[in-house]
């Protein structure tokens, strides 16, 4: 047997379109220099412009080994911790510094940084979906691994994501699992392009296709998809179905999961990953437009996890069981977060406000995530929003 390959993709916060896959065919692991010298001779650049970072965060020392993915950022966005506070800044009465916020924001901020820039959100949201897709494939991929443990006799494991976005938890299953082979489905044909390069470069025996979860053709398209592997799927169907963050989203709650259970073999197991009720932030956007006196428009539908838990036995599975678990929304300073929560924001706010409306509404998010934040948070430090989710696990009838 010959030396073992390794990849790690490279994500270039800086530039989105600069995505690198590097490859090390030796008995060695890569290591953040190694990844480092090869980037740097890539893009051009001084091997000390810019540093190698985790996917939750946190600079890769030269001789670390890292995950399948790293991200590239530049080495000013790595600010040191703030000094600690001083007895003449605790004594401070309350008032005074309350007052000097609003003073000083007018004229610190930008009309430009105010307004959503499709640019930015172009950087933004690479990052920071490469970032929360990687933590959520992190949580799921366990979970979704030992339910399949006890229906594998024949030694695979294929695996159906619904609505796979960036490819997770799918490509973390297939790192974990060699026997794994994936067919991943989405509506976004940027996520599906970049799902089937990502998993080119992990070497996944994988196809993600655009498909709609409630889609009428369902059934045929997806075992269409995975006749398209090496091995086609077998008769009796899926050991696995997942689908994280989508289920909230369809436009057929019951009619997309029969189509989950229709491709699935007697006894898969069906792991979902969902929020309760209203997707995270959704209400602080909402409260956000209020404050500036706009009105909210409503964007998405709310699921509550019991409806859901309801819903699954009528639609072919059975046993439903659900546990709380928390992740993060990550954004490398506030000027992210806000042109995230722009673009996110309930339809008309970012087209319709003025400046002032931007002001208020940019100052509300930035007291909101300072009282969640460590003491001494500015606003170019990276920020960290923990979000509860709900893991749903059932079985195919």
């Amino acid at each position: 047997m010959g030396p073992a390959e390794h990849a790690v993709l490279v994500v270039d916060e800086r530039d989105a379109s600069k995505r690198r896959t590097i490859r090390l065919t030796s008995s060695k692991l890569l290591t953040a220099r190694t990844i480092t010298k090869r980037y740097a001779k890539f893009a051009g650049e001084a091997v000390d412009g810019f540093r190698l970072a985790r996917p939750g965060g946190g600079v890769l020392a030269a001789d670390d080994a890292p995950d399948a993915t790293v991200f590239v950022v530049a080495r000013s966005s790595q600010r040191p911790a703030p000094p600690p506070a001083t007895a003449a800044a605790t004594a401070a009465p309350a008032r005074p510094a309350a007052k000097a916020t609003p003073r000083a924001a007018p004229r610190e901020i930008s009309l430009a940084r105010l307004r959503y820039d499709e640019r930015v959100m172009d950087r933004v949201h690479v990052g920071n979906l490469m970032r929360h897709a990687l933590e959520l494939g992190a949580l799921v991929a366990p979970v979704a691994l030992n339910a399949t443990m006890e229906n594998r006799p024949d030694g695979e494991c294929w695996v159906l994501d619904v609505g796979s976005g960036l490819g997770e938890p799918a490509c973390t299953i297939a790192t974990h699992d060699r026997a794994a082979r994936v067919v991943g489905v989405d509506i976004h044909p940027p996520y599906v392009n970049a799902s089937n390069r990502r998993a080119a470069s992990l070497g996944m025996a994988a196809t993600f296709e655009i498909l709609d979860g409630c889609a009428a053709d369902f059934e045929p398209k997806v075992r269409a998809a995975a006749a398209r592997l090496s091995r086609g799927l077998p008769a009796s169907g899926f050991h696995l179905v997942t689908s994280t963050l989508v289920v909230p989203f369809f436009a057929d709650l019951d009619g997309g999961l029969r189509n989950m259970r229709r491709v699935a073999r007697g006894g898969a197991a069906l792991v979902l990953a969902m929020w309760d009720g209203n997707p995270p932030l959704e209400p602080v956007m909402a409260k956000m437009i209020e404050l500036v006196g706009l009105k909210k428009r409503k964007t998405t539908k709310d699921l509550a996890v019991a409806t859901l838990v309801a819903a699954l036995p009528r639609c072919g599975w059975r046993d439903p069981k659900s546990a709380p678990a928390t992740t993060h929304y990550r954004w490398d300073c506030l000027d992210d977060c806000w042109q995230w929560i722009l673009h996110h924001s309930p339809a008309g706010f970012k087209e319709t406000a003025t400046d002032d409306q931007l002001r208020g509404g940019r100052a509300y998010i930035e007291a909101y995530v300072r009282g969640r934040s460590p003491p001494g948070w500015a606003e170019g430090d990276a920020i960290a929003v923990e979000v509860p989710i709900t893991v749903v696990h059932a079985t195919a009838g």
